[in-house]
């Protein structure tokens, strides 16, 4: 399996509308094939720990070939087209168990 990890948070001048877009958009993942799971959400921990990331995401996927499918799937990248501009900061990291 493999756990892909973002960690993210929006800036001053995105507005409700649009991050609650990008939220439900990514929660969406679930609707391309190659993708099991998704969990995101507003940081539940201590803000300090997590400073400056407030949201994060987990993907799950089969392996590194399904990964890479949803990469090149057109619904991941119009949503990542979407989102950049919104971010103040993004990272992301793949992990394997």
């Amino acid at each position: 399996m493999i756990q892909h990890v973002l960690l993210f948070w929006f800036k001053d001048g995105a507005g409700p509308d649009e991050v609650k877009a990008v939220l439900d958009g990514i929660s969406r993942f679930t609707d391309i094939p190659s993708v099991e799971t998704v969990a995101v959400s507003e940081n539940r921990g201590d803000p300090a720990l997590s400073d400056p990331f407030t949201h994060a995401a987990i993907l799950t996927f089969r392996g590194i070939a399904e990964r890479d499918a949803f990469f090149a799937d057109e619904r991941h990248v119009a949503l990542r087209r979407q989102a950049i501009p919104l971010f103040g900061e993004l990272k992301t990291i793949s992990v394997e168990s």
